[in-house]
Order: C-alpha cells, then sequence, then structure tokens
C-alpha cells in the first residue's frame, strides 16, 4: 500500500474527529477527476480554506448500477464493482471573535472503477464562503447525474444554483458534448435576469435604492448570458 493511500484510509476512519487529519503533501482539498473513494471521503470533511470547521452531517455511499439504488457501507465501499454514487451534507461554521457564521451545502460525487467521473461540490472558504467545484458526468452517466441532483435538491432544498456559476456550468456541459443541458443552464440565467428586471417596477419595488441594487445586478449577469450563449452557438447542437 503506497503511503498516499495509507495516509488517505487514515483520514477516512478519523473522518468523524474533532480535529480532521490533513491530506498528504500536495494533495488538493477540493475533489479531482480520478480521485479514489477513500481520497473523496477523506476530503469530505476538510475545508478548501484554513479557518472553518466542516463536519459531515449526512453521508450515503451507494452502488448505482441497478435500481434500486443499494446502500454500501462507507470504510468497505472502495472495492465495489461498478459504479459508486456519494453523497453529502456537510456543515460549515467559524467564529472571528464575537462574530460567527455558519452554513450548509450538499454535494455528490460518482466514480467507477474507484475513480472520480463527475461531481458537483459545494466547498467551504474563509468564513463558510462558498467554493463551488463542477464536472458533469459523462453522456452515459447523464441518468445517474440526474437522479443524484433530484435526490440532492429534495434533502436541500436551499442548495440552489446562484446565477453567476450558470455560465462555468454551462461551458462545463458544453466540453462534455452536453449542449441540451448547457441550453437549461442559460435559459435558467435568462429567468433570473427577468425576475431582477421584475424587481425593478415601482410597482413591485417601492424603495428606490433597492431597485438600482436589482439593475445593477441584472447588469452584472447579462455578459455572462451573452458568454454562455455564444458558446452555445459556435457548439455542434447548439443554439442556431
Amino acid at each position: 500500500m503506497s503511503n498516499a493511500r495509507a495516509c488517505f484510509l487514515v483520514a477516512l476512519a478519523l473522518a468523524c474527529a474533532a480535529a480532521p487529519p490533513a491530506l498528504p503533501p500536495g494533495v488538493s482539498t477540493q475533489p479531482e477527476l480520478g480521485d479514489s473513494l477513500e481520497a473523496v471521503l477523506a476530503k469530505l470533511p476538510l475545508a478548501e480554506e484554513p479557518g472553518p470547521r466542516v463536519e459531515v452531517e449526512e453521508l450515503r455511499v451507494l452502488a448505482v448500477d441497478a435500481q434500486p439504488w443499494t446502500l454500501l457501507e462507507p470504510a468497505l465501499a472502495a472495492g465495489a464493482p461498478g459504479r459508486v454514487a456519494v453523497v453529502a451534507g456537510r456543515r460549515c461554521s467559524h467564529r472571528q471573535g464575537l462574530h460567527s457564521t455558519r452554513a450548509e451545502r450538499a454535494s455528490w460525487f460518482l466514480l467507477a472503477s474507484d475513480a472520480l467521473v463527475a461531481f458537483d461540490h459545494d466547498g467551504f472558504t474563509a468564513a463558510c464562503a462558498a467554493r463551488p467545484a463542477f464536472e458533469p458526468a459523462p453522456r452515459d452517466d447523464v441518468a445517474v447525474e440526474r437522479m443524484l441532483v433530484r435526490y440532492v435538491t429534495q434533502r436541500w432544498s436551499d442548495d440552489a444554483i446562484p446565477a453567476e456559476q450558470r455560465l462555468a456550468r454551462g461551458l462545463a456541459l458544453l466540453a462534455r458534448d452536453r449542449s441540451d443541458d448547457a441550453l437549461a443552464e442559460l435559459q435558467a440565467l435568462d429567468r433570473q435576469i427577468g425576475e431582477l428586471e421584475r424587481r425593478q417596477q415601482e410597482s413591485e419595488t417601492a424603495d428606490a435604492a433597492s431597485r438600482e441594487a436589482w439593475r445593477e445586478e441584472a447588469e452584472r449577469l447579462r455578459p455572462l448570458r451573452a458568454e454562455l450563449k455564444r458558446a452555445l452557438r459556435e457548439s455542434q447542437g447548439g443554439l442556431r
């Protein structure tokens, strides 16, 4: 067994400890394509930046090659054949002086032959700020991805995708030859801009300063929308 793998196993065994152990030197706390199941699990109780404390509130490891999906024991799932999914709900807490911050977010991961092939991970940086990381599934795994998304959004209903992330997600989907799903990201961005335009109306928002804030937010999102639309037009099967 390599030293790195041994460290990952130790980290997994101590994942619920008060202070999770550090990862091996040079290993990022963010998920990376090709990570083993041990690596994914070892990273879950760690923040992406020093300071916040992260706790794994819910952890499910599932064999997903056949329905119904089978719940696996995390410590014994590394050798499971076929595709394995991980769904994790995590809580971040941070205190600085008298000020404290708490946040809860969920992530999903999909592995094939013990190698990470897709994920949608909400990491935590300083003061529990979000640090999203998204790698969409290959076309052959889209059905499993959609079931994972459905589970996460039902379990964590507040885990909405911010509008500014839609561009990065759309480009990642185009890189996987998933133009239909990239178009869905564009349409979600359009809905967000439309909602901001509605709020700018005096009949909806009486306060002028608030209306101006909504206008500025919509203007901030328009270039993201334009870039994603342009990428879709340039991609095979994109907008015409």
